[in-house]
């Protein structure tokens, strides 16, 4: 089967996610695991819709760290 990716940019990237566009941006420029975005031309970018429910649902299936809060006194 012969499968077609679909683009989504970066607002609906966030939505999808549940971030702001600044969160996209800085997930996209610091994290490693981090989907990269395609730059189709100078003033459109888009992101694999695919590789991003996949990092999603990775993130989901991996359990959290909790870290316990420390107040300075």
């Amino acid at each position: 089967m012969n499968s077609i990716a679909r683009a989504a940019r970066p607002k609906q990237v966030a939505d999808i996610l549940g971030i702001g566009i600044a969160t996209l941006w800085r997930w996209a420029k610091t994290r490693d695991d981090f989907p990269k975005p395609r730059h189709l031309s100078a003033r459109c970018t888009v992101f694999d819709l695919q590789e991003i429910i996949e990092w999603r649902d990775a993130q989901v299936a991996q359990p959290t760290k909790l870290v316990p809060f420390q107040k300075n006194v």
